[in-house]
């Protein structure tokens, strides 16, 4: 279902951001936790976000309307995959 693979992507990209907030140099804030950025506008977004599925959603790499399939997204915030659309680069 869409929303085991938020919360699934959510504990991998939580894991990957405090790695990344690990490095020295590496300085972000607020230091939130568990928390991870959206890879295009890097708004902050914590897990208690996760309960309403119109603030982190899957954005389907290649876009659902050309076949992408749930297993081929990444979390965006949802004004970003709005933006978006089905654009394709």
């Amino acid at each position: 279902s869409n929303k085991a693979l938020r919360h699934r992507l959510y504990k991998q990209y939580s894991t990957n951001f405090s790695l990344m907030k690990s490095v020295p140099g590496i300085d972000i804030q607020p230091d939130v936790p568990g928390s991870i950025a959206c890879p295009i506008c890097l708004c902050l977004l914590d897990e208690s976000d996760l309960v309403d599925s119109q603030v982190i959603t899957v954005d389907h790499v290649p876009p659902s309307s050309l076949g992408g399939r749930d297993a081929d997204g990444v979390l965006l915030c949802s004004t970003c995959n709005h933006q978006l659309g089905s654009k394709v680069d």
